[in-house]
């Protein structure tokens, strides 16, 4: 799963600057991809001998597992692919999950199996730039918001989905030669390997589809917005939710468009104050100024979730996750809303919360008294754990703190100020593990998690095609 909250710009008192309106249509581009560093990680076989794992495809998360008998039409075979792109791949029996850390001008990549860490491999990025996960579980998003460029680096681990099951690879981890160009790049939202990065300052949006890269292609199509703005871009299969703005201010629409720009709805000014989203199934929820707003994207209907009584202009502004969909709200408060019911309940933490994510169902909470909770589904806490020392949150917008990834039943805490990664097992309570970094993290993303594993505690929620996003970022 993944999540994204709306923001600010990184930079103290730095603003959008207006570059130029482009025109109100799509544009399709095919480029071929030159590889400035291939990182050599680990000793490589021959890929898989059934006819299956002869095709290296586009990776799927295998999570999703809902995904996966669509998922499987999308994959390439890599020994058809020129000599200058063909890698060889080496298939596992597992997923062989890999963290993508950031540090202020560099990243490293490290391997995670069980609770031993390694490095693989470390390389230069521009200074300040973020990492995102995109759709496929496979490629990490390195994003230069004030540059205006977004790298992509192939982490190397992916899995391929094969009926009831999924096949794993690993292979050489690339840093791929071209980029996304545009102003102000801020969201990267991906599901099903399709990526859209949001450009903030051209109010335009790079649809990425994410089979092209396995090919050494980067093929992308732009659907431009009414005006820059702060905005996001949502993809849901062969077609995207967009925004648009009044006045270059915070988004009040939706526009629902095909993967080409072509018009299918439109929510004219229903959400004033745009700023988070969550998807799952056909339903996409918005945080709004005064309440949410729920759009049936099959139907193309809304209906509106009102935010407590007492809310005293509180909002949600950042959605985690479904099952049950659960927003910020408070110093010590979640929001769990009811999206069927159309109904809210605030659950008090106890202690200000400093980061916050999902385990399936439950909602992992790390509070600034460094201790990870786990919550079920009804908000009552299952487990806890000291999980780092105490920290203190840092003032103003995107500004590095500690952050929540999950693979499996571990849990992995970027700790900055003890410089390392912290693994814990969720369902016991138990800190299992540590990794010492080579300086203090701005982040961290988990390529090919691994999947999460049932609680021990009871749950009768369906299985939900559930798609959300929080990328930790503040643009």
């Amino acid at each position: 799963m993944h999540f994204v909250p709306f923001c600010t710009p990184r930079a103290p008192n730095a603003s959008l600057t207006t570059i130029l309106s482009i025109a109100n249509f799509p544009t399709m581009r095919s480029r071929m991809i030159p590889t400035i560093a291939s990182l050599a990680l680990l000793p490589l076989l021959a890929a898989c001998a059934t006819d299956a794992a002869d095709e290296a495809p586009a990776a799927v998360n295998p999570t999703d597992s809902a995904e996966a008998t669509a998922t499987e039409a999308a994959h390439v075979d890599e020994h058809e692919h020129d000599d200058d792109h063909a890698v060889a791949a080496e298939e596992h029996g597992e997923a062989q999950p890999r963290i993508l850390v950031t540090y202020a001008d560099s990243a490293e990549l490290l391997s995670l199996d069980g609770t031993d860490v390694a490095s693989l491999a470390s390389f230069d990025i521009v200074e300040g730039a973020r990492a995102d996960l995109g759709g496929d579980g496979r490629h990490a998003y390195l994003v230069d918001y004030f540059g205006g460029t977004t790298s992509i680096l192939d982490t190397g681990t992916w899995a391929q989905a094969h009926g009831d099951h999924f096949h794993y690879f690993t292979t050489d981890a690339t840093l791929l030669d071209e980029q996304i160009l545009g102003a102000t790049p801020s969201h990267v939202v991906g599901h099903d390997g399709i990526v859209a990065v949001f450009l903030d300052g051209e109010g335009a949006i790079e649809i990425v589809d994410e089979a092209s890269l396995a090919e050494g292609v980067l093929a992308t199509t732009t659907i431009a917005t009414n005006e820059p703005h702060h905005g996001v871009a949502v993809p849901l299969g062969d077609q995207v939710l967009i925004t648009e703005t009044p006045d270059g201010g915070l988004p009040d629409t939706v526009v629902q468009v095909a993967l080409d720009g072509t018009e299918i709805a439109r929510y004219q000014g229903e959400c004033v104050g745009l700023h988070g989203e969550v998807t799952f199934g056909t339903t996409a929820i918005f945080g709004c100024a005064e309440d949410m707003l729920v759009i049936d994207t099959a139907a193309h209907t809304t209906t509106r979730i009102a935010y407590p009584a007492d809310a005293a202009g509180t909002r949600v502004g950042t959605f985690y996750g479904t099952g049950p969909v659960v927003g910020n709200w408070g110093a010590e408060e979640l929001l769990f809303i009811d999206a069927e019911a159309g109904t809210t309940e605030v659950v008090n933490v106890g202690a200000t919360i400093g980061a916050i994510s999902r385990l399936g169902d439950d909602i992992l909470v790390l509070t600034t008294d460094g201790v990870l909770s786990v919550l079920d589904d009804h908000g009552h806490v299952v487990s806890s754990v000291q999980a780092i020392d105490a920290f203190e949150l840092p003032g103003g917008h995107s500004t590095a703190k500690p952050a929540l990834g999950v693979s499996g039943d571990t849990v992995v805490i970027s700790d900055l100020n003890g410089q390392q990664l912290v693994l814990v097992d969720a369902h016991e309570a138990d800190v299992i593990g540590s990794y010492a970094l080579a300086g203090e993290p701005t982040g961290f993303v988990i390529a090919n998690a691994a999947p999460v594993e049932t609680a021990a505690h009871d749950h009768d929620h369906e299985d939900e095609d559930a798609h959300d996003h929080d990328h930790d970022h503040d643009h």
